[in-house]
């Protein structure tokens, strides 16, 4: 999986189209990259989003028909219709 961060301290998982690794997977890797914690350390994502439901709009082909974005672990999360998820601090912390 691959996990960039941005010059603006943003942290981007682009979606290559060509691996099985889940919409869901990458959101948890990307928060956890941009806090500083393992993904075990965060909140349920079930509290926020159904895991499920989000993996099934955002297929790993890419061939998403929409886009998202949320708050999950005091994160805004976005995830684009070719499924790649960008997460940022909120203005006060960035």
């Amino acid at each position: 999986m691959e996990i960039e961060r941005t010059s603006g301290g943003a942290v981007h998982s682009p979606n290559d189209g060509e691996t099985d690794e889940s919409v869901t997977s990458r959101l948890l890797h990307c928060v956890a990259a941009l806090r500083g914690v393992t993904v075990v350390d965060l909140p349920p994502l079930g509290r926020t989003v159904d895991p499920e439901a989000l993996d099934a709009l955002f297929p790993p082909s890419g061939d998403g028909a929409c886009s998202l974005s949320l708050w999950f672990a005091e994160t805004r999360v976005t995830v684009d219709e070719n499924g790649d998820v960008w997460a940022n601090l909120p203005e006060e912390e960035g």
